[in-house]
């Protein structure tokens, strides 16, 4: 199945976006690529490729059509490695994409290209442009100009200011199917077969989450996480005492940047614990089905609801920027009240 996502040469490395992929090989072949366009989607699904992968089909050196690319000619490898002159990536600085960023690009964009036929400007994560810096694109999308085309990459269009998206035309990547992750690390061996599936569960759709999420450190900490909740092993007749809990918020606190992510991860845990009796292959965790097996029995639907309430209640207090250490001893406590089967 992965050879349909690979019928354009110049795309051969996007993965599981058919129809995007098919739209933008129109263009190329009827000579109508819009001067702006806006790729949508969660991040790590390919936008980023399929930008660079238009670039190259514009200006490879040995394309014998117009919607094919080599991939080894000096030009091709020069865009592949961000290195090309005429194709300009545009990235945050920090947090915001800055208006000196907009502005210096503007000005490259007046000047005569180097040496493409066709020059291709990426701005990545556009969604993070300050106003200023989105009113000042606008002067670039209402003239553009001549054999140049633009390409943002956002989150959801809806991120952007209306007059942007009104002279772009607009094309959605969607997340990729779990079999399409898992075929391409199989396909260039970069995770262990026994994570694969969990990996691919876990990531959302997203190749590169999926890529952080089977990093051996990430599998440490999702095996800690379970752990140090306590919900590795049967519950017990009482309570889990209190000292455990609160010395599981405070160790939990201590990791501030990954708390959104830790909390997600335990989310998913109790979710699996919840449908192992019903659906055993649905589960996320599968490389932890021998802990699953082991540990439900011993929970009630009572108490795996008042664990996913705690978990959730949690997550809503951080996102709307509650106290870090305090949010997180309710959230222990509340799920160490739960003890009782």
């Amino acid at each position: 199945m992965l050879a349909e996502h690979m019928t354009v040469p110049g795309f051969g490395n996007i993965i599981g976006q058919i129809l995007p992929v098919r739209l933008l090989q129109t263009f190329l072949r009827n000579a109508t690529l819009p001067h702006a366009l806006i790729f949508s989607g969660i991040a790590g699904i390919g936008k980023r490729t399929a930008a660079k992968s238009v670039a190259m089909a514009l200006n490879c050196q040995e394309g014998r059509d117009k919607i094919s690319s080599c991939g080894n000619c000096p030009t091709c490898r020069m865009i592949l490695s961000d290195k090309h002159p005429d194709v300009i990536l545009i990235e945050p600085q920090g947090n915001y994409l800055r208006i000196d960023q907009i502005r210096g690009l503007l000005h490259t964009l007046a000047m005569k290209s180097h040496s493409a036929q066709h020059r291709v400007a990426i701005i990545a994560d556009a969604q993070l442009m300050k106003k200023e810096a989105a009113n000042a694109l606008l002067k670039v999308l209402e003239e553009p100009p001549a054999d140049t085309t633009l390409i943002l990459t956002v989150l959801q269009k809806s991120d952007l200011l209306p007059t942007i998206v009104s002279r772009c035309r607009h094309i959605r990547f969607n997340p990729l199917a779990s079999d399409d992750i898992i075929t391409y690390f199989k396909e260039n061996a970069e995770i262990e077969s026994d994570f694969l599936a969990t990996a691919a569960a876990l990531s959302g759709g997203s190749l590169t989450k999926a890529r952080q999420l089977a990093d051996i450190s990430w599998q440490a900490q999702r095996n800690w996480l379970i752990c140090a909740a306590g919900l590795d092993q049967p519950a017990d007749k009482g309570q889990r005492p209190v000292a455990s809990a609160l010395a599981f918020a405070a160790q939990l606190s201590q990791k501030k940047e990954h708390v959104g992510e830790l909390l997600e991860i335990l989310g998913t845990w109790i979710r699996d614990l919840s449908i192992w009796p019903y659906h055993p292959q649905s589960v996320i965790n599968t490389d932890y089905q021998d802990v699953l097996a082991r540990v439900r029995p011993s929970m009630d639907e009572e108490r795996l609801l008042a664990l996913w309430y705690a978990v959730e209640k949690a997550q809503k207090d951080l996102a709307a920027k509650a106290n870090t250490r305090l949010t997180l001893d309710v959230m222990a406590l509340s799920m160490a009240g739960c003890a009782c089967a």
